[in-house]
């Protein structure tokens, strides 16, 4: 959440509620905007299908509009020390592709540096 200081009022706010396990993460929150006034709502959906696999599905629902204003969606393949990342994203105003291959050790709990002390 965002406060305006100077002017004494809030500005902009994200409350999530999010359930997650080993398989799953769900998350469902509300979107404000000036004057406390809810706006929008935002759900998320992702699912690891196994060690190599996951896939992520968004959306953003307007309650003025009463409409869905933006999709997501999202595929990460591991491949040996790689992660894919494919990311498709549709709103009103646009479309997007995004594509990303990067080391896998990023997406990793463990980081980089822990990994590297066990090796000396």
């Amino acid at each position: 959440n965002e406060w305006n200081l100077k002017e004494g009022r809030y500005k902009f706010g994200v409350n999530d509620i999010i359930f997650e396990n080993e398989t799953y993460k769900i998350t469902l929150g509300t979107r404000y905007e000036e004057e406390n006034s809810i706006f929008g709502i935002e759900n998320w959906f992702q699912q690891r299908i196994n060690e190599n696999w996951k896939y992520r599905v968004g959306f953003y629902y307007d309650i003025e509009k009463n409409d869905i204003i933006s999709q997501n969606y999202e595929i990460w393949r591991k491949i040996h020390c790689l992660t894919l990342d494919i990311r498709i994203s549709k709103s009103e105003e646009d479309f997007s592709f995004y594509f990303l291959l990067m080391p896998s050790i990023f997406f990793e709990k463990e980081n980089w540096k822990e990994r590297l002390l066990r090796w000396k």
